[in-house]
């Protein structure tokens, strides 16, 4: 049997609108056409979309009045004689429009036709040399204040003056609303000025309450971790700009406070410990340059905070990898016991090694003997095969050997202590075992109290552990210097040479008490004795932890001396 020829769709003859704004052509369009020639005609208003309503062609005779000639509209040789009162204020215009460019993309309704021109934000194209074009969609007051930045910029390049540049802005826009716009207000507005225009074209372009959004945006600007304070104040201080010409806009007092109000945490915090606001008590904001000079004191906070977070930053990184393991590059054999493990390993501890190590306080790990550690604290890792030898109970012996002579040679070599603090006769010294202790000096500056200032709470010796530690001194210069701390001398006080203390430039404080000091390199002689009257305070960096330490001074002698660092 012959196939059967598919057959024809059923063609219908509907008139539909066409391009020619005088008239409507008969166009033969097959079923699927029609209905949606229908679904557009509807959207646009021009036919009923329920039977019964009211459209825009309803009792419309001819076509001549259904779509009157728009010459003249644009005719510029009209007579405007009679409408000397017109106001180029843009006329309200629906903002929903069906987007005939999509409309075959899909058989929608108006509403989800006209999502797509609603949701897209308008872009500014740039035209070589000519003006940038503005693209239609959604517009924000910062995307219209650069794209009259714009224009100025190619109008000044030009050399067109100021009542000339708005007819070449015509034809910059892609919009309809504009382009309508533009076409039934042209003469008044070319004899405008830019700025006038682009005021008006805010009105038709954003929406109504865009001044209290834009507000309302700024306020909840907050500087973010790792953003300087002068790109947070820059952006925040643009953005207040765009509201001029509204009631929404702030002046530089109430600007300043919303600043200092979104800063992080650590600005406000040193910036309320520091002079500033003091020197800004009663300043005038309202000038520019006393504002602009608050904004570069809360940026040079900024930035020495910065420089100690960096510090920190530096110092974990080092102490991190001071305390990371070992890994063994060299190689061993492999066997049995060692399926699976790499061929450079160290063979495992066998049961006898094992015993030796733990009878002579050796680590697992390192494989030391009198180690002082375990493995699970052992800062050495695991030593390289190419040295390694079998533990044996001789190598226990040796170790145990070396260890008992360093410790009877420490036993003679044991001297007096570095400085003692001799007690006057007529003062009685107690021990205030104290819990306080100094509040951690985040800024790193020098404490700089006034000279006539009371030290109730030193107490007379100073009471604390000592260690020997390389450390961080915050001096006069910006970044913290390297300074050798000396602690656990086996004395209550510790002497700084007043040398070091002048290059960091500590300042001195009087002690309600002098201390009698007899340093032993001068040779212990009681004429060699002198009294310490003065103390300093400084802040000392270790790792992440700033401490501050209270420290005597006793070189009110000019004959003693210390040696630098110490």
């Amino acid at each position: 049997m012959p196939a059967r020829k598919a057959r024809k769709p059923r063609t219908n003859t509907t008139t539909v609108v066409t391009d020619s704004p005088r008239r409507a052509s008969q166009t033969t369009t097959t079923d699927d056409e029609s209905v949606a020639s229908a679904d557009l005609l509807k959207a646009c208003g021009l036919i009923p979309a329920v039977e019964g309503e009211i459209s825009l062609c309803t009792e419309i005779d001819d076509d001549d009045e259904m779509l009157p000639e728009l010459s003249s509209i644009f005719d510029d040789s009209s007579d405007e004689s009679d409408d000397d009162s017109f106001d180029a204020t843009p006329p309200l215009i629906v903002r929903s429009y069906v987007d005939f460019d999509n409309w075959g993309a899909n058989n929608d309704t108006s509403e989800n036709a006209t999502m797509s021109y609603h949701t897209r934000m308008a872009t500014i194209k740039d035209n070589g040399k000519h003006f940038p074009t503005l693209t239609a969609g959604k517009c924000t007051v910062d995307l219209l204040h650069r794209f009259h930045t714009a224009c100025e910029n190619k109008a000044y390049q030009k050399g067109l003056e100021d009542n000339k540049v708005v007819k070449h802005l015509f034809g910059c826009f892609e919009d309809h609303r504009v382009i309508t716009w533009i076409g039934a207000n042209r003469d008044t507005l070319a004899a405008g000025n830019i700025n006038e225009f682009m005021k008006q074209l805010k009105e038709l372009l954003l929406e109504r309450d865009w001044a209290t959004e834009w507000k309302r945006k700024v306020s909840n600007r907050r500087q973010k971790e790792g953003e300087s304070f002068e790109d947070f104040a820059n952006e925040v201080i643009y953005w207040n700009s765009l509201l001029r010409g509204t009631d929404k806009l702030r002046d530089n007092e109430r600007l300043k406070d919303l600043l200092f109000a979104n800063c992080l945490d650590d600005i406000s915090d040193d910036y309320q410990n520091s002079e500033i606001p003091e020197q800004f008590e009663n300043a005038n904001f309202d000038e520019i340059a006393v504002f602009n000079e608050w904004v570069r004191k809360v940026i040079g906070i900024d930035k020495k905070i910065a420089r100690l977070r960096a510090l920190s930053k530096k110092l974990i990184d080092a102490e991190r990898a001071a305390k990371r393991p070992r890994t063994n590059t060299a190689g061993g054999p492999t066997d049995s016991n060692n399926s699976g493990r790499r061929a450079d390993w160290i063979p495992n501890l066998t049961e006898d090694e094992k015993d030796i190590l733990g009878r002579h306080g050796g680590c697992f790990k390192c494989r030391q003997f009198y180690a002082g550690h375990r493995w699970a604290t052992c800062p050495n890792g695991y030593p390289t095969l190419k040295n390694y030898k079998k533990i044996t109970a001789e190598m226990a012996a040796d170790a145990k050997k070396k260890r008992d002579n360093a410790t009877t040679n420490a036993s003679a070599s044991k001297g007096k202590a570095v400085a003692a603090v001799l007690p006057s006769e007529d003062i009685v010294y107690e021990d205030s075992s104290s819990e306080e202790s100094a509040e951690a000096n985040s800024s790193g500056e020098i404490l700089e109290e006034n000279d006539d200032e009371q030290e109730d709470d030193v107490s007379d010796p100073f009471i604390s552990a000592h260690l020997l530690w390389k450390a961080c001194m915050a001096g006069t210069s910006d970044f913290p210097e390297d300074v050798l701390t000396m602690f656990d001398t086996g004395c209550h006080t510790v002497l700084m040479d007043s040398k070091v203390a002048d290059k960091h430039g500590l300042k001195r404080y009087p002690l309600k008490n002098a201390l009698p000091v007899n340093p032993f390199f001068i040779g212990g002689k009681s004429e060699n004795r002198f009294p310490s009257d003065l103390f300093w305070k400084m802040s000392i960096m270790v790792s992440c932890s700033i401490k501050e330490g209270w420290f005597s001074c006793g070189l009110a002698n000019p004959a003693a001396s210390l040696p630098s660092g110490a």
